[in-house]
C-alpha cells in the first residue's frame, strides 16, 4: 500500500515560481529616470552630449506643435520596429510581459519622476509643456530597454544616455532610422539647427 501525503506549500513559494516567467523593467533605466541630475547641463555654456547628435539651443523644439508632432512619430516608429521584432521572434515574452511593464511603468515609477522632473522644468525655465513628451521618452524607454536581451534599440538607448547627462532629446534630424537625435542643450555646440 502506497502512503499519501499532503503537504503544503507557502503561497510566497508559489509567488515566487510564478515571477521567474515575469519580465521586470529595465533596472538601469529606472534608477537613471529616478536619481538623474535632471537638465543640470541645460544652462551651461558649451556643454554638449557625448553621443552623435545635432545641438540646439531652440528651445522652440520642445514646445512647437508641429517639431513636436514629428518627435512622436519618430518615437513610435522606432517603438513599432521593437514590438513588430518581438511579435514575431518572441511572442511569449512580448504577449505576456509588454503591457504588464507599461502599467507598471505609468503606475509605479511615472509617478515618483513627475514631481522632480515638473520642477526642474521650472527651475530652468523649460515650459511644462515639455513636460507630456519627457513622458512619453520616460514610458518608451523603460519599456524598450526592459527587452534588450531579445531587440536593441539605438534610439532609446541614446534618449537615456541624454537625460542621464542633463539635456532633453526633442527630435530626429532625418528620415527615421537615418539621421540624428536632436538634443535641446541650451547652448548648441557641434552641429546646430
Amino acid at each position: 500500500m502506497t502512503a499519501l501525503y499532503r503537504v503544503t506549500v507557502p503561497l510566497s513559494f508559489i509567488s515566487e515560481i510564478k515571477q521567474e516567467d515575469k519580465m521586470i523593467l529595465c533596472q538601469e533605466a529606472v534608477n537613471t529616470f529616478l536619481y538623474c541630475d535632471w537638465f543640470h547641463k541645460c544652462n551651461e555654456c558649451f556643454a554638449k552630449p557625448t553621443i552623435n547628435c545635432v545641438a540646439t539651443s531652440d528651445i522652440k523644439g520642445i514646445i512647437n506643435q508641429d517639431a513636436l508632432k514629428r518627435w512622436e512619430s519618430t518615437r513610435y516608429l522606432a517603438r513599432g520596429d521593437v514590438t513588430e521584432y518581438l511579435s514575431k521572434n518572441s511572442p511569449e515574452a512580448y504577449n505576456k510581459n509588454w503591457n504588464v511593464l507599461a502599467t507598471e511603468a505609468r503606475n509605479e515609477i511615472l509617478p515618483k519622476i513627475e514631481p522632480v522632473v515638473l520642477k526642474k522644468l521650472l527651475q530652468f525655465k523649460i515650459p511644462e509643456s515639455a513636460y507630456r513628451s519627457i513622458r512619453t521618452d520616460i514610458i518608451n524607454t523603460l519599456l524598450v530597454l526592459s527587452y534588450r536581451d531579445y531587440f536593441t534599440s539605438e534610439l532609446f538607448e541614446n534618449i537615456l544616455s541624454v537625460y542621464a547627462q542633463g539635456f532633453i532629446p526633442c527630435g530626429w534630424d532625418g528620415e527615421y532610422p537615418e539621421g540624428n537625435l536632436i538634443v535641446f542643450c541650451g547652448y548648441a555646440a557641434g552641429k546646430t539647427r
